[in-house]
């Protein structure tokens, strides 16, 4: 090969290199000490704006116990690990918008939305209740929830059948 072909085929390698996205690496979040961004709290009392955790993000709770999470506006869970190493009764989340799970999203805690959409895929687990309070439940593929699954007012239980 010349010099130049090299030279050439060097430089093409290295923009295809800088092209390619960066690999996003996964957050572990411990409330109260390292929250996502718009999150506060203490005391077991913690506030969200609208909540987006990124794949494989965890969340863990170190502080007073049961801790509340209210989240104002629409929660995606994506395929995060929630409260894994706790218990149901550690945790309840509640959120004023819309809850969608992403897929394998893992969750244990006491859940209240207003509409809950498990978009992703399915293969969610949730260990707790499940309750929308003015929209549907709508479950994914081999989605499980090991506790109470209800809507109240004009909302429908929904799930994927393969």
């Amino acid at each position: 090969m010349s010099r130049l072909s090299t030279h050439w085929l060097s430089r093409l390698i290295a923009a295809a290199a800088l092209s390619l996205p960066v690999l996003a690496q996964a957050a572990a979040y411990t409330f109260p000490t390292t929250m996502p961004a718009g999150c506060s709290g203490s005391g077991g009392s913690y506030t969200c704006t609208a909540l987006t955790l990124g794949y494989g993000d965890t969340v863990a709770i170190a502080g007073t116990k049961p801790a509340t999470l209210t989240i104002n506006g629409n929660f995606d869970a994506s395929n995060a690990l929630i409260n894994q190493a706790g218990v149901t009764a550690d945790l309840n989340i509640v959120v004023n918008g819309t809850l969608t799970f992403g897929y394998q999203a893992k969750i244990k805690g006491n859940v209240t939305a207003t509409a809950v959409n498990d978009a992703g895929g399915g293969g969610v687990v949730l260990t707790g209740n499940l309750t929308a309070t003015g929209g549907n439940v709508s479950l994914g593929y081999q989605t499980a929830v090991s506790g109470n699954l209800s809507t109240s007012g004009s909302g429908t239980l929904l799930t994927a059948v393969w």
